[in-house]
């Protein structure tokens, strides 16, 4: 494919053809035409959609092939969280001592409320 032809893509593309229009068109597989497009980041003007943004520093965010990220690097994503650490999903149980309610999170069940619950049932009366 030569830059001709990658220019008439675009322009076909950026007026809203659809691939199969633009691979009749050009005499170019519709393979061939949505890698292109896919790797120029070429796509219909009504299609394109502002970049998402770190929910911690708000500046935009490289594409990527995860599409449901929400931070821009490791680092925003620990400072989000700690600031945030009411948000984080716990989990609801029963204390084995005492039976009163209590949530946690992670992914490692507790059986106890508390350290004191827990020294408590190592006692042997």
């Amino acid at each position: 494919m030569d830059t001709l032809q990658k220019q008439r893509i675009s322009e076909l593309r950026n007026k809203g053809e659809s691939y199969a229009k633009i691979a009749d068109a050009l005499g170019i597989s519709v393979n061939t035409i949505q890698s292109y497009c896919r790797r120029a980041a070429v796509a219909e003007k009504e299609k394109l959609s502002p970049s998402p943004k770190c929910e911690n520093c708000r500046k935009p965010m490289k594409d990527s092939v995860q599409s449901n990220r929400r931070f821009c690097c490791d680092e925003c994503r620990y400072s989000w969280w700690s600031k945030n650490s009411d948000k984080r999903p716990g989990k609801e149980t029963l204390c084995a001592q005492c039976n009163k309610p209590f949530t946690y999170q992670g992914s490692r069940p507790r059986k106890f409320c508390s350290r004191k619950c827990y020294g408590r049932s190592k006692v042997v009366a």
